[in-house]
Protein backbone atom coordinates (compact mmCIF):
# COMPACT_ATOMS: atom_id res chain seq x y z
CA UNK A 1 0.00 0.00 0.00
CA UNK A 2 1.06 3.20 -0.98
CA UNK A 3 1.06 6.10 1.97
CA UNK A 4 1.66 9.00 -0.50
CA UNK A 5 -1.40 10.65 1.06
CA UNK A 6 0.07 11.37 4.46
CA UNK A 7 2.48 13.34 2.82
CA UNK A 8 -1.02 15.97 1.42
CA UNK A 9 -0.86 19.41 3.14
CA UNK A 10 -2.86 19.82 4.64
CA UNK A 11 -4.69 16.27 5.85
CA UNK A 12 -7.51 16.51 8.19
CA UNK A 13 -7.12 13.68 10.49
CA UNK A 14 -10.26 14.21 12.95
CA UNK A 15 -11.95 13.20 9.24
CA UNK A 16 -9.75 10.05 8.61
CA UNK A 17 -9.34 8.75 12.28
CA UNK A 18 -13.18 8.81 12.01
CA UNK A 19 -13.89 7.39 8.89
CA UNK A 20 -11.21 4.59 9.91
CA UNK A 21 -13.12 4.14 13.03
CA UNK A 22 -16.12 3.77 10.90
CA UNK A 23 -14.73 0.78 8.97
CA UNK A 24 -12.95 -0.42 11.62
CA UNK A 25 -9.31 -0.16 10.08
CA UNK A 26 -7.89 1.88 12.54
CA UNK A 27 -5.89 -1.18 13.69
CA UNK A 28 -4.82 -2.38 10.37
CA UNK A 29 -3.76 1.15 9.62
CA UNK A 30 -1.32 1.39 12.55
CA UNK A 31 0.39 -1.87 11.84
CA UNK A 32 0.63 -0.82 8.05
CA UNK A 33 1.76 2.01 8.88
CA UNK A 34 4.42 1.06 11.15
CA UNK A 35 5.84 -1.58 8.68
CA UNK A 36 6.08 1.55 6.22
CA UNK A 37 8.50 3.11 8.65
CA UNK A 38 5.26 5.95 8.90
CA UNK A 39 4.01 5.77 12.22
CA UNK A 40 6.22 7.73 14.32
CA UNK A 41 5.97 10.38 11.85
CA UNK A 42 2.12 11.39 12.67
CA UNK A 43 0.90 13.93 14.77
CA UNK A 44 1.22 12.23 18.56
CA UNK A 45 -2.43 12.26 19.39
CA UNK A 46 -3.19 10.54 15.61
CA UNK A 47 -0.39 7.75 16.55
CA UNK A 48 -2.03 7.20 20.01
CA UNK A 49 -5.45 6.87 18.67
CA UNK A 50 -3.94 4.16 15.98
CA UNK A 51 -2.16 2.53 18.77
CA UNK A 52 -4.68 2.83 21.26
CA UNK A 53 -7.13 0.91 19.01
CA UNK A 54 -4.40 -1.79 18.24
CA UNK A 55 -4.02 -3.02 21.81
CA UNK A 56 -7.66 -2.66 22.46
CA UNK A 57 -8.30 -4.98 19.61
CA UNK A 58 -5.40 -7.05 20.69
CA UNK A 59 -6.77 -7.39 24.04
CA UNK A 60 -10.63 -8.08 23.07
CA UNK A 61 -9.52 -10.62 20.50
CA UNK A 62 -7.42 -12.66 22.81
CA UNK A 63 -10.22 -12.96 24.75
CA UNK A 64 -12.73 -13.74 21.89
CA UNK A 65 -10.10 -16.64 20.70
CA UNK A 66 -9.88 -17.92 24.19
CA UNK A 67 -13.70 -18.06 24.53
CA UNK A 68 -14.23 -19.72 21.08
CA UNK A 69 -11.88 -22.14 21.95
CA UNK A 70 -13.55 -22.66 25.18
CA UNK A 71 -17.16 -23.12 24.09
CA UNK A 72 -15.88 -25.42 20.91
CA UNK A 73 -14.60 -27.72 23.47
CA UNK A 74 -17.32 -27.87 25.51
CA UNK A 75 -19.54 -28.46 22.57
CA UNK A 76 -17.61 -31.19 21.20
CA UNK A 77 -17.12 -33.00 24.37
CA UNK A 78 -20.83 -33.15 24.08
CA UNK A 79 -21.16 -34.77 20.58
CA UNK A 80 -21.23 -31.38 18.89
CA UNK A 81 -19.28 -30.53 15.76
CA UNK A 82 -18.60 -27.00 15.82
CA UNK A 83 -16.87 -24.80 12.43
CA UNK A 84 -15.72 -21.32 13.90
CA UNK A 85 -16.69 -18.33 11.13
CA UNK A 86 -15.19 -15.05 9.63
CA UNK A 87 -13.43 -12.80 12.10
CA UNK A 88 -12.35 -15.54 14.80
CA UNK A 89 -11.12 -17.98 12.28
CA UNK A 90 -9.38 -15.18 10.32
CA UNK A 91 -7.56 -14.07 13.53
CA UNK A 92 -6.41 -17.65 14.74
CA UNK A 93 -5.17 -18.09 11.12
CA UNK A 94 -4.35 -15.83 8.25
CA UNK A 95 -3.28 -12.36 10.04
CA UNK A 96 0.32 -11.69 11.68
CA UNK A 97 -1.15 -9.88 14.14
CA UNK A 98 -4.07 -10.94 16.48
CA UNK A 99 -4.36 -6.71 17.07
CA UNK A 100 -5.13 -5.89 13.46
CA UNK A 101 -8.49 -7.38 13.41
CA UNK A 102 -11.26 -6.10 15.14
CA UNK A 103 -13.89 -8.86 15.65
CA UNK A 104 -17.85 -8.07 16.33
CA UNK A 105 -18.78 -11.26 17.92
CA UNK A 106 -17.62 -14.92 18.23
CA UNK A 107 -19.38 -17.13 15.16
CA UNK A 108 -19.43 -20.93 15.72
CA UNK A 109 -21.80 -22.90 13.10
CA UNK A 110 -23.17 -26.34 13.62
CA UNK A 111 -25.71 -28.57 12.36
CA UNK A 112 -29.16 -27.87 12.57
CA UNK A 113 -29.94 -31.07 14.36
CA UNK A 114 -27.24 -30.09 17.31
CA UNK A 115 -28.65 -26.38 17.97
CA UNK A 116 -30.90 -27.35 21.09
CA UNK A 117 -27.14 -28.72 22.66
CA UNK A 118 -25.01 -26.05 21.32
CA UNK A 119 -27.93 -23.80 22.42
CA UNK A 120 -27.51 -25.49 25.93
CA UNK A 121 -23.88 -25.67 26.20
CA UNK A 122 -24.13 -21.73 25.55
CA UNK A 123 -26.36 -21.21 28.49
CA UNK A 124 -24.26 -23.38 30.73
CA UNK A 125 -21.53 -21.00 29.91
CA UNK A 126 -23.49 -17.94 31.45
CA UNK A 127 -25.25 -17.13 27.76
CA UNK A 128 -28.77 -15.97 27.36
CA UNK A 129 -30.41 -15.16 23.93
CA UNK A 130 -31.34 -11.81 22.96
CA UNK A 131 -35.21 -11.75 23.50
CA UNK A 132 -35.96 -10.29 20.31
CA UNK A 133 -35.34 -13.37 18.86
CA UNK A 134 -38.21 -15.26 19.74
CA UNK A 135 -40.66 -13.11 19.45
CA UNK A 136 -42.72 -12.35 15.75
CA UNK A 137 -40.05 -11.23 13.70
CA UNK A 138 -38.51 -11.92 10.58
CA UNK A 139 -34.91 -12.59 12.78
CA UNK A 140 -36.79 -15.93 13.15
CA UNK A 141 -36.14 -17.17 9.87
CA UNK A 142 -32.23 -16.46 9.62
CA UNK A 143 -30.21 -19.77 10.46
CA UNK A 144 -28.62 -17.46 13.34
CA UNK A 145 -29.68 -16.60 16.69
CA UNK A 146 -27.01 -14.23 19.04
CA UNK A 147 -26.10 -14.68 22.34
CA UNK A 148 -24.94 -12.78 25.48
CA UNK A 149 -22.72 -13.69 27.65
CA UNK A 150 -24.07 -11.86 31.29
CA UNK A 151 -21.10 -11.79 33.31
CA UNK A 152 -17.76 -9.45 31.74
CA UNK A 153 -16.12 -9.78 29.43
CA UNK A 154 -19.63 -9.10 27.76
CA UNK A 155 -19.17 -11.07 24.70
CA UNK A 156 -21.40 -12.12 21.83
CA UNK A 157 -21.95 -15.75 20.27
CA UNK A 158 -23.81 -15.74 16.80
CA UNK A 159 -24.53 -19.58 16.92
CA UNK A 160 -24.98 -20.63 12.72
CA UNK A 161 -26.99 -23.83 11.61
CA UNK A 162 -26.44 -22.89 8.28
CA UNK A 163 -22.99 -21.68 6.67
CA UNK A 164 -25.15 -18.33 5.81
CA UNK A 165 -27.99 -16.77 7.83
CA UNK A 166 -30.37 -16.10 5.28
CA UNK A 167 -32.69 -18.41 3.69
CA UNK A 168 -31.14 -17.32 -0.12
CA UNK A 169 -28.27 -18.57 0.20
CA UNK A 170 -28.92 -21.89 1.95
CA UNK A 171 -27.78 -24.17 -0.75
CA UNK A 172 -27.60 -28.01 0.39
CA UNK A 173 -24.97 -28.86 -2.18
CA UNK A 174 -22.76 -25.46 -1.01
CA UNK A 175 -23.40 -26.15 2.70
CA UNK A 176 -22.57 -30.14 2.05
CA UNK A 177 -19.12 -28.87 0.35
CA UNK A 178 -18.33 -25.72 3.02
CA UNK A 179 -18.98 -28.68 5.80
CA UNK A 180 -16.39 -31.50 3.88
CA UNK A 181 -13.83 -28.65 3.67
CA UNK A 182 -12.86 -28.31 7.09
CA UNK A 183 -9.58 -28.63 9.24
CA UNK A 184 -7.70 -28.13 12.39
CA UNK A 185 -6.25 -25.03 13.60
CA UNK A 186 -4.20 -25.28 16.74
CA UNK A 187 -3.90 -21.99 19.20
CA UNK A 188 -2.57 -21.48 22.27
CA UNK A 189 -5.52 -21.96 23.52
CA UNK A 190 -6.36 -25.30 22.12
CA UNK A 191 -7.69 -26.76 18.49
CA UNK A 192 -10.33 -24.98 16.44
CA UNK A 193 -12.06 -26.12 13.17
CA UNK A 194 -12.24 -23.93 10.44
CA UNK A 195 -12.76 -23.82 6.85
CA UNK A 196 -9.64 -24.45 4.73
CA UNK A 197 -8.60 -21.82 2.78
CA UNK A 198 -10.61 -22.78 -0.55
CA UNK A 199 -13.65 -23.15 1.64
CA UNK A 200 -12.63 -19.67 3.64
CA UNK A 201 -12.25 -17.94 0.62
CA UNK A 202 -16.01 -19.25 -1.05
CA UNK A 203 -17.80 -18.18 2.29
CA UNK A 204 -16.09 -14.84 2.43
CA UNK A 205 -17.21 -13.94 -0.29
CA UNK A 206 -20.79 -14.76 -0.57
CA UNK A 207 -20.93 -13.29 3.29
CA UNK A 208 -19.67 -9.68 1.84
CA UNK A 209 -21.74 -9.43 -1.04
CA UNK A 210 -24.80 -10.87 0.82
CA UNK A 211 -23.94 -9.32 4.35
CA UNK A 212 -22.74 -5.36 2.95
CA UNK A 213 -25.73 -4.98 0.59
CA UNK A 214 -23.47 -3.88 -3.06
CA UNK A 215 -21.26 -1.60 -0.86
CA UNK A 216 -18.50 -4.40 0.25
CA UNK A 217 -16.41 -3.16 2.86
CA UNK A 218 -12.82 -2.53 2.58
CA UNK A 219 -12.19 -5.07 5.66
CA UNK A 220 -14.04 -8.13 4.54
CA UNK A 221 -12.24 -7.54 1.45
CA UNK A 222 -8.98 -7.87 3.75
CA UNK A 223 -9.72 -10.89 5.20
CA UNK A 224 -9.99 -12.06 1.27
CA UNK A 225 -6.85 -10.24 0.00
CA UNK A 226 -4.83 -12.06 2.81
CA UNK A 227 -6.78 -15.97 1.94
CA UNK A 228 -6.52 -15.38 -1.99
CA UNK A 229 -2.65 -15.04 -0.93
CA UNK A 230 -2.79 -18.66 0.36
CA UNK A 231 -1.17 -21.19 -1.77
CA UNK A 232 -3.61 -23.66 -0.73
CA UNK A 233 -6.56 -22.01 -2.26
CA UNK A 234 -7.54 -24.83 -4.74
CA UNK A 235 -8.85 -22.09 -7.71
CA UNK A 236 -9.80 -24.84 -10.05
CA UNK A 237 -12.17 -26.36 -7.25
CA UNK A 238 -13.81 -22.93 -6.71
CA UNK A 239 -14.49 -22.60 -10.55
CA UNK A 240 -15.79 -26.12 -10.31
CA UNK A 241 -18.33 -25.07 -7.26
CA UNK A 242 -19.13 -21.76 -8.55
CA UNK A 243 -20.80 -23.57 -11.96
CA UNK A 244 -22.32 -26.45 -9.62
CA UNK A 245 -23.73 -23.75 -7.61
CA UNK A 246 -24.46 -20.65 -9.60
CA UNK A 247 -22.57 -18.56 -7.78
CA UNK A 248 -19.99 -17.33 -9.85
CA UNK A 249 -21.23 -13.40 -10.31
CA UNK A 250 -20.98 -13.09 -6.57
CA UNK A 251 -17.13 -14.73 -6.18
CA UNK A 252 -16.53 -12.37 -9.45
CA UNK A 253 -17.83 -9.72 -7.63
CA UNK A 254 -15.97 -9.48 -4.68
CA UNK A 255 -12.82 -10.89 -6.35
CA UNK A 256 -12.93 -7.54 -8.26
CA UNK A 257 -13.23 -5.01 -5.62
CA UNK A 258 -10.53 -6.89 -3.28
CA UNK A 259 -8.25 -6.31 -6.94
CA UNK A 260 -9.43 -2.55 -6.82
CA UNK A 261 -9.16 -1.97 -3.50
CA UNK A 262 -5.92 -3.97 -1.78
CA UNK A 263 -4.00 -5.67 -5.01
CA UNK A 264 -4.63 -8.89 -4.67
CA UNK A 265 -5.89 -10.94 -7.98
CA UNK A 266 -6.46 -14.39 -9.01
CA UNK A 267 -4.34 -16.22 -10.98
CA UNK A 268 -3.42 -15.12 -14.71
CA UNK A 269 -5.79 -16.96 -16.90
CA UNK A 270 -8.47 -18.25 -14.50
CA UNK A 271 -11.09 -18.91 -16.38
CA UNK A 272 -14.39 -18.28 -14.56
CA UNK A 273 -17.44 -20.44 -15.70
CA UNK A 274 -19.84 -18.19 -18.25
CA UNK A 275 -23.16 -17.05 -15.84
CA UNK A 276 -26.91 -16.60 -17.28
CA UNK A 277 -29.07 -13.67 -17.06
CA UNK A 278 -30.71 -15.22 -14.10
CA UNK A 279 -27.57 -15.87 -12.29
CA UNK A 280 -26.94 -12.41 -12.46
CA UNK A 281 -30.17 -11.32 -11.61
CA UNK A 282 -30.13 -13.11 -8.21
CA UNK A 283 -27.15 -12.01 -6.99
CA UNK A 284 -28.00 -9.25 -7.71
CA UNK A 285 -31.27 -9.02 -5.54
CA UNK A 286 -29.47 -10.91 -2.66
CA UNK A 287 -27.21 -8.24 -2.47
CA UNK A 288 -29.70 -5.16 -2.63
CA UNK A 289 -29.62 -2.17 -0.82
CA UNK A 290 -33.50 -2.31 -0.03
CA UNK A 291 -34.29 -4.22 3.08
CA UNK A 292 -37.67 -5.20 1.62
CA UNK A 293 -36.97 -6.72 -1.31
CA UNK A 294 -34.03 -8.66 0.21
CA UNK A 295 -36.91 -9.74 2.94
CA UNK A 296 -38.94 -10.50 -0.13
CA UNK A 297 -36.38 -12.48 -1.90
CA UNK A 298 -35.50 -14.40 1.26
CA UNK A 299 -39.70 -15.16 1.60
CA UNK A 300 -39.44 -16.76 -1.90
CA UNK A 301 -36.17 -18.43 -1.25
CA UNK A 302 -38.30 -20.67 2.09
CA UNK A 303 -39.68 -22.38 -0.76
CA UNK A 304 -42.54 -23.34 1.95
CA UNK A 305 -46.18 -20.86 1.21
CA UNK A 306 -46.66 -20.72 4.96
CA UNK A 307 -43.04 -20.27 5.77
CA UNK A 308 -42.91 -17.49 3.61
CA UNK A 309 -46.28 -15.75 4.55
CA UNK A 310 -45.15 -15.85 8.04
CA UNK A 311 -41.81 -14.08 7.39
CA UNK A 312 -43.45 -11.19 5.09
CA UNK A 313 -46.17 -11.14 7.62
CA UNK A 314 -43.41 -10.83 10.49
CA UNK A 315 -41.58 -7.93 8.42
CA UNK A 316 -44.95 -6.24 7.64
CA UNK A 317 -46.60 -6.43 12.18
CA UNK A 318 -43.53 -7.60 14.13
CA UNK A 319 -43.83 -7.51 17.76
CA UNK A 320 -42.79 -4.32 19.52
CA UNK A 321 -39.68 -6.04 21.37
CA UNK A 322 -38.64 -6.42 17.86
CA UNK A 323 -39.53 -2.95 16.44
CA UNK A 324 -37.32 -1.22 19.77
CA UNK A 325 -34.59 -3.54 19.02
CA UNK A 326 -34.08 -2.58 15.15
CA UNK A 327 -34.40 1.03 16.45
CA UNK A 328 -31.67 0.53 18.71
CA UNK A 329 -29.95 -1.02 15.99
CA UNK A 330 -30.35 1.56 13.70
CA UNK A 331 -29.35 4.62 16.47
CA UNK A 332 -26.34 2.51 16.40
Amino acid sequence: MHWNILDSDPLDWTWALAAGRRARLLPLWCIMLRRAGRLSTLPADVRQSLQHAFYATLTANTLALEEAVHLSVRMEAQGVAVVALKGVALVATVYPSRGMRPLGDIDLWVQSQDAAQAEAVLQASGYVDLPHQRVRSPQRFLAERAFMRRTPPRLQVDLHTAPFARPVLQHPALTAWLWSHTQRASTEYGDLRIFDATAQFVHLCLHATQHDMGRLAPLRLYDLALVMADPQLDWRAVAELAQATHITPALRQAVAATTMVWGAAPPPGLLWPRTSWRERLRCALTASEQRPLRWLVDGLALRAPASTLALWFALLWPAPAYRRWRAIAKSR
